[in-house]
């Protein structure tokens, strides 16, 4: 059951990161209209098949945007890379997953780290 379970998480991973076609509704904007740093609700809440995560940066940075269960344990890595600023998205296929609570947590090399609970429903 474990080996099965395994398998499932290394392929809930769907395309890294997409750049969003306009602000998404859950990220916060500035005065300005510039995007702020951060990371969105994901969408839809509880999710039970696609996940989207959405995230912002007020400029480029080095992100990681982490998956892990309810014991902190990383089951995916949905960004590790340079991005640039603006509104993103990430996209996770949850429905291999288990039902349950996970956590995503964004970083980025300028010292943002936020973190999030997600609920996955069967």
């Amino acid at each position: 059951a474990l080996t099965a379970q395994a398998g499932a998480i290394r392929t809930a991973l769907t395309a890294p990161c997409t750049a969003a076609p306009a602000l998404a509704p859950t990220l916060a904007a500035k005065a300005d209209g510039a995007v702020a740093d951060g990371l969105g609700a994901a969408l839809p809440k509880p999710s039970s098949g696609r996940v989207t995560l959405p995230f912002g940066l007020a400029e480029a940075a080095h992100v990681r945007l982490a998956h892990n269960d309810a014991l902190g344990r990383e089951v995916a890595v949905l960004v590790d890379a340079v991005v640039e600023a603006g509104a993103h998205e990430a996209a996770l296929a949850s429905s291999s997953l288990p039902a349950g609570v996970y956590l995503v947590r964004m970083t980025t090399d300028g010292g943002l780290a936020q973190t999030q609970r997600l609920t996955l429903l069967r």
